[in-house]
């Protein structure tokens, strides 16, 4: 499945648990999430270091065959899952993809302007049906922005 990215104008996303989502992704990965995910993960071994968005990303089997945590097309670690996996099918970005993107931008908790996605490729999005923003979004969009923040100030500042 290829990400394909447009403006959320409400479209309704039910989860088919079709294990699509886990493939083709870097998924960036809080120290929070680490550690919430090493609590369960016994092999520690399941992140690498993305030089391009200087943080954590999930480890992958090899590109095609998706996260290291996907098993047939169920999560192992689905209650523990890092909070941009928990974002998906919607993305958040501070810089719109196209100019005629205004319909994108939101306002996070704290202030911050965002430009709200959705994948369109994900099978659990339906164009037809538009729906109100679930509560529980831009509340997670922000703490997703401040806790990667915090994650890349904490390895460029100790270089790890």
């Amino acid at each position: 499945m290829k990400e394909n990215l447009i403006p959320y104008r409400g479209q309704r996303y039910t989860c088919r648990m079709c294990g699509e989502c886990c493939h083709c992704r870097t998924v960036p990965l809080s120290r929070d999430d680490m550690q919430r995910i090493g609590r369960l993960q016994e092999d520690a071994d399941f992140t690498e270091y993305n030089l391009v968005l200087r943080t954590p990303v999930i480890s992958r089997r090899e590109w095609d065959l998706g996260c290291i945590f996907l098993d047939d097309r169920r999560c192992r670690i689905h209650q523990y899952k890092p909070l941009i996996c928990r974002l998906f099918p919607y993305a958040m970005l501070f810089k719109p993809l196209d100019d005629e993107d205004e319909v994108a931008k939101h306002t996070l908790p704290d202030g911050t302007g965002i430009y709200l996605y959705i994948d369109s490729s994900c099978p659990g999005v339906d164009h037809e049906q538009i729906e109100d923003m679930p509560g529980w979004l831009l509340p997670l969009a922000q703490r997703i922005r401040i806790e990667l923040a915090l994650t890349r100030f904490y390895y460029d500042d100790t270089g790890k």
